[in-house]
């Protein structure tokens, strides 16, 4: 509990050495008085001497309160609190800014930088104990919450982790069944039997429901993380990172379509390849890993799966079917780690997509190369077949 104060809510703020405060004065004669009031109250204190400094300690490590003297450098208390409240990792911060004067007009400009308190030489030592102690308990309550928004978020991804298994077992095993359909349809009444009608229908609204249920579920094999340079080439954001990337492609695909998509979060090897990708209408390889893109190519050339290759190196893109494709050394990996790679990226994937929806529409198997320095699509030719 906080010293002197009650409350009804759980969410009450630890001991005062679980406490961290940030001051920032110019000097350490400025700092002192600050320093004392804090350590009076038990809490553990931080110094900056000037305005970047402490802006690069509140960001690296944001504490549960700050305190500013206006004369620290180089523009003052209001600018810094300005700086602190336009950021998001600072913004929840309690600050509180020194004034050297009681002028309203200071307090008008502090409170609209964002300071939650202003303290003056006429606050006594009673008001700014009470205002600082009711700052800090609403700053644990939200730290209290984000932390089990968090945790929330967690047992939220896992969730939906454990669904998109069951969604790929599902279509593994919608898969089976229409398989046994086929294979049963082959064994029906003679075409004179008055049945036969009725055994026709059955077996095509079967297959009607199996074709329904494999077109709502799509499969994305990854086990990688979103990392921050993946922001420049990839489907994914600032808030991904961290996550494992199947889980954001297969939230930004839902929020975008409404087509819930199984994702496996494994790496792909020799032992699971054959089971992952068996059941699989089309197999599109995006791997930047040379091993990787063998695994699926070997793979799909034994099980007789269509299975379409995107790669690209310096300012060469290249969408390749199964058929006569080579697996490039690992020297041309990681080509999406460079920046300016995003444009090559989008063009390839533009391409693509157009091919994936001539294949599904007539069967077409169309191959192409991409070039940046002429800006140019060409047919690969010997690559394009009809299915």
């Amino acid at each position: 509990m906080l010293p002197d104060e009650r409350t009804t809510l759980s969410n009450t703020l630890g001991l005062p050495g679980d406490v961290e405060a940030l001051v920032a004065a110019p000097g350490r004669g400025v700092a002192r008085p600050l320093v004392t009031f804090l350590r009076s109250q038990g809490i553990s204190v931080q110094t900056a001497g000037d305005a970047d400094s402490a802006f690069e300690e509140a960001l690296l490590h944001p504490p549960d309160v700050i305190l500013i003297d206006d004369r620290i450098l180089p523009a003052g208390g209001i600018e810094l609190c300005q700086r602190l409240k336009g950021n998001i990792r600072t913004h929840f911060v309690p600050t509180i800014i020194f004034a050297l004067n009681d002028l309203r007009q200071f307090r008008l400009r502090a409170t609209a930088a964002g300071a939650d308190a202003v303290f003056s030489p006429s606050t006594d030592a009673q008001e700014r104990r009470t205002r600082l102690w009711a700052l800090l308990r609403t700053r644990a309550l939200f730290t209290r919450f984000e932390k089990k928004q968090r945790s929330q978020g967690s047992e939220i991804v896992e969730r939906r982790r454990w669904v998109s298994h069951l969604l790929h077992d599902l279509q593994g095993s919608v898969a089976a069944l229409q398989a046994n359909v086929n294979f049963m349809a082959r064994f029906g009444p003679p075409k004179d039997d008055r049945l036969r009608n009725d055994f026709d229908g059955s077996v095509d609204d079967a297959r009607t429901v199996f074709d329904q249920l494999m077109q709502s579920v799509r499969t994305v094999i990854d086990f990688d993380r979103v990392e921050q340079h993946n922001l420049g080439t990839q489907s994914y954001e600032e808030g991904d990172i961290g996550a494992f990337k199947v889980d954001a492609l297969r939230a930004r695909c839902y929020r975008a379509t409404g087509v819930e998509i199984a994702v496996v979060s494994q790496p792909l090897t020799e032992r699971n390849a054959a089971k992952l990708l068996r059941d699989a209408d089309l197999v599109l390889d995006t791997f930047d890993r040379s091993a990787s893109r063998r695994l699926v190519t070997d793979a799909c050339a034994t099980l007789g799966r269509p299975c379409l290759h995107l790669g690209m190196n310096t300012d060469y893109g290249e969408v390749h079917w199964n058929e006569g494709y080579r697996v490039p050394s690992a020297a041309n990996d990681d080509v999406c780690d460079y920046p300016l790679a995003r444009n090559l990226v989008l063009l390839t994937v533009a391409v693509s997509a157009e091919v994936v929806v001539r294949f599904a529409a007539t069967g077409e198997r169309a191959a192409y190369t991409i070039t940046l320095e002429d800006f140019a699509v060409r047919a690969h030719e010997g690559r394009a077949r009809q299915e």
